[in-house]
């Protein structure tokens, strides 16, 4: 069943597309928008994980545990994080958004909550 959200009232265009619910819902979200199926799922897990793991100075700071501590290392990080029922958090959306060319929107119950605009991602402070 999909269903068109609505912001501020107003007709938004998108969809919801239920996903598998055990832990890998944003990689397959990604693995659905980017190759219209789920089955690349952990392709799709691998490259967040090794993005996030290879940029740790930058992304550590965003990482979250099951306790909702960051990761201490990108070792625990990456060890955790390739588990199929390890749930994505803001670190993996980020990655995600420097990945692939996409802003990706996080909605709770019809409502926007969050977004990771490219543009956003793209500037660095200097």
């Amino acid at each position: 069943m999909s269903i068109i959200l609505k912001d501020d009232g107003e007709l938004s265009g998108y969809q919801v597309v239920g996903m598998p619910k055990e832990g890998s819902c944003l990689f397959h979200s990604i693995s659905f928008l980017v190759y219209g199926r789920t089955d690349s799922t952990c392709s799709i897990r691998s490259a967040i994980v090794a993005y996030v793991a290879d940029h740790w100075d930058e992304m550590q700071v965003y990482t979250c545990d099951a306790d909702g501590d960051v990761y201490t290392s990108a070792q625990s990080y990456m060890s955790d994080m390739m588990k199929p029922t390890t749930y994505g958090s803001a670190s993996e959306l980020m990655a995600a958004g420097k990945i692939y060319p996409f802003t990706f929107e996080v909605y709770e119950n019809g409502i926007l909550r969050g977004s990771v605009p490219l543009a956003m991602l793209a500037k660095k402070s200097v």
